[in-house]
């Protein structure tokens, strides 16, 4: 590994990120010559250390990338670097979930959150009134302690940004919280409305709202909100009923035909369509079932395990051909799409 043209703080930092994924038990994939190239364009960026630009401010090394200039600054993706960035911090002492929570821009895979919502961030700068900034992010922080979602999380700050936002138009920037009033509730409501979510949508988000006003008060970090500042019952639109998501019987007829299955070249769609019919196997838990998913049950009967990661479920099922099992329903059944 050639690090020979980066700043002598900036190589010291590589050099131990190198030595601590060594030492990890998961550290980030990266494939030797990929990793040269990152520290290459590292170079060019001109930076000293990794601790000196923000994540989501991360500069460009400037060169073309399929005809095109990069923006001067981007986000900086999970791997290699942030692996280095939360090693480097933990050394100095400032790693943790308090550190993270007293940020502005919390970085998910600082809380413990893995997968792909590991590299999502959580901005509450855009909140322009202090004190409701600092009861959202109370807020999150017990969304997050209680097992609530990531998607849920940033769909609540999404949401009361647009409350921040609606109480500027009522009472401008500086607005205290004596003037949360009705006429911003109404506000928000008009906000949604306008931004074209269906009646569906507004009351997902109307409830993380109301729910942040009921667990606000509870813990006493709202004070001076008037009592009315509330969401009501009539305020939610009436929710529409959805469109069945099964497909119709002809076009299962079609898909379940030995004869439309043979005319698949590929053997490993033959495979795949009926295994996602037989079991029920959404096709997102499809592309995160691990190498080794098959295991024995108490019969030795072969069954694969597998997360439900809509309901953050595990799972046994039955894999394809193999005979079946008595064991109870909750283990044997297929999971439902």
């Amino acid at each position: 590994m050639l690090l020979g043209r980066l700043p002598p703080p900036l190589r010291r930092e590589i050099a131990y990120g190198i030595v601590q994924a060594r030492q990890h038990p998961n550290p980030p994939s990266l494939r030797l010559v990929s990793l040269q190239g990152a520290i290459d364009g590292l170079a060019d960026t001109g930076i000293r250390s990794l601790l000196e630009p923000d994540e989501d401010r991360w500069p460009s090394p400037g060169r073309r990338s399929h005809g095109r200039m990069p923006k001067p600054v981007g986000t900086l993706k999970v791997g290699f670097f942030t692996f280095t960035i939360d090693e480097l911090d933990r050394l100095r002492g400032q790693f943790g979930h308090e550190h993270e929570y007293a940020r502005d821009v919390w970085r998910l895979r600082r809380l413990g959150v893995t997968g792909v919502p590991g590299g999502w961030r959580l901005d509450f700068r855009d909140i322009q009134q202090g004190w409701l900034r600092a009861a959202v992010k109370q807020f999150l922080r017990w969304r997050h302690d209680t097992g609530h979602s990531p998607s849920g999380m940033h769909r609540d700050l999404t949401v009361l940004t647009l409350l921040s936002s609606a109480m500027i138009e009522c009472a401008g920037t500086n607005a205290r919280p004596e003037q949360f009033d009705r006429a911003v509730i109404t506000r928000l409501l008009t906000v949604l409305t306008e931004r074209g979510h269906p009646p569906n949508a507004r009351r997902q988000r109307l409830s993380s709202v109301r729910r942040f006003l009921e667990i606000a008060r509870q813990h006493d970090w709202i004070a001076g909100v008037p009592a009315g500042a509330a969401l009501y019952s009539e305020d939610f639109p009436k929710e529409t009923k959805l469109s069945p998501r099964a497909l119709p019987a002809s076009v299962m007829a079609q898909l379940e035909s030995p004869e439309d299955l043979a005319k698949l070249t590929d053997p490993r769609w033959r495979l795949l369509f009926p295994l996602l019919m037989e079991t029920g196997l959404r096709l997102n838990d499809a592309l995160h079932l691990p190498q080794d998913c098959v295991i024995h049950d108490q019969q030795n009967v072969k069954r694969w395990c597998r997360s439900r990661r809509k309901w953050r479920q595990q799972s046994t099922n039955k894999p394809h051909g193999c005979a079946p099992s008595t064991q109870p329903r909750r283990c044997c059944s297929p999971a439902t799409p």
